[in-house]
């Protein structure tokens, strides 16, 4: 893949020749562009000028949109594209994995609630409405509750949202300290 440098981003012009759009880059790339894939819903004889700003865009005076260095790579530089979209995919992993993570967190701050109140799951999940089996399910981080069994459930242990939230994050194997300990 190319070095993507200063040289590989700025645009030193632009102008748009039939169909397409023609990007000269700094380090002597040319990229054309298909305007219809740059915009999906235009036409070519709706561009009225194109010029080149802070050596980044491209402003196109039809209409207030601005096409980016990424927006031409993407379309004319295959490597670029797939490593953006790698680069996308690895970020949406880890999204999904914090999210995941504060899943568990949250579900195993609310099991140590629901233990230092001496009350068991059966108990909690009949107050609620669910089965017992759904909130150990979201104890573990491995399920969810609707936003208003979860009101029932904060309401049902006593606690507030905010006061699950600011309790320390438990450690990684909740067991190993008893659930009296963790909270005051």
């Amino acid at each position: 893949m190319k070095k993507i440098d200063d040289n590989y981003q700025k645009i030193i012009s632009a102008s748009v020749e039939g169909e397409y759009l023609i990007v000269e880059f700094a380090n002597e790339d040319v990229a054309e562009a298909s305007i219809k894939d740059l915009f999906k819903s235009m036409r070519n004889h709706d561009i009225d000028d194109v010029d080149v700003t802070d050596n980044n865009l491209i402003n196109v005076t039809f209409n207030p949109r601005k096409i980016t260095w990424v927006d031409i790579r993407k379309l004319t530089d295959p490597e670029f594209s797939k490593a953006q979209e790698e680069s996308a995919k690895e970020e949406a992993r880890e999204k999904a994995k914090k999210e995941k993570e504060g899943a568990i967190i949250f579900g195993q701050k609310i099991r140590i609630f629901r233990e230092s109140k001496d009350v068991s799951i059966k108990e909690v999940a009949a107050i609620i409405g669910v089965g017992p089996q759904s909130l150990a399910n979201f104890e573990r981080g491995k399920g969810e509750l609707t936003f208003s069994n979860l009101l029932g459930l904060l309401s049902a242990l006593g606690v507030t949202m905010q006061e699950v939230e600011e309790m320390a994050a438990p450690p990684s194997s909740p067991e190993t300290t008893s659930a009296k300990e963790k909270v005051k």
